[in-house]
């Protein structure tokens, strides 16, 4: 997260996944109307298919347990690091940000924005010129922090989960691959997905 990467130390991120970086994703599932009862996992997979039934399982067992009775939604979470080199400056993401007549290009930046896309709610957070240490004992770099959280409501019902995991995926994918980076940017990664 942002408060992390300021501070110097990695954010919460492991491997790369499909293309060249492959992130963490997370899947979270606050409960509904207990705030203090949240159920999550993070795992760094390089296929999605591979998650989605790693949240099954986990989904199945917080049902049973009724630990969480009830969730009020559930959120897929990718979050990724663009080294410096790669990305120097905005130009990278198709945003255009100015202040007046003051274009923001390659000024240190916090950024957050939510916005509804293909039906779901987006949380959007990018963090430029972001010091990270990518593991222990590695040196801090310098980049951009991504941070993309796509959340839907359940209402209180485990099988919304299942039924809405499929379509949360595509749009935070389709966010990220065809509105979030330029294509130049991406063809550098060499994708595979």
């Amino acid at each position: 997260d942002r408060g992390t990467a300021r501070r110097g130390r990695a954010p919460d991120r492991a491997g790369r996944a499909g293309y060249r970086c492959r992130p963490r994703r997370l899947c979270g599932l606050p409960s509904g109307g207990r705030p203090d009862r949240v159920g999550a996992l993070s795992a760094s997979l390089y296929r999605w298919s591979a998650f989605r039934e790693k949240i099954g399982r986990v989904q199945e067992a917080l049902a049973k347990t009724g630990s969480i009775p009830g969730p009020a939604r559930h959120i897929l979470r990718y979050l990724d690091f663009v080294p410096l080199k790669e990305m120097p400056d905005l130009s990278g993401l198709q945003v255009q940000l100015a202040i007046g007549q003051q274009v923001i290009r390659d000024e240190p930046l916090e950024l957050r924005v939510e916005l509804a896309y293909q039906g779901y709610l987006h949380t959007l957070r990018v963090v430029t010129q972001a010091r990270v240490r990518l593991g222990e004992g590695t040196d801090k770099q310098e980049g951009t922090v991504v941070d993309l959280e796509t959340r839907a409501d359940c209402s209180q019902d485990w099988s919304r989960i299942a039924e809405q995991l499929d379509g949360m995926h595509q749009a935070s994918k389709a966010l990220f691959f065809q509105q979030l980076f330029q294509p130049e940017m991406i063809a550098r990664w060499e994708p595979e997905y």
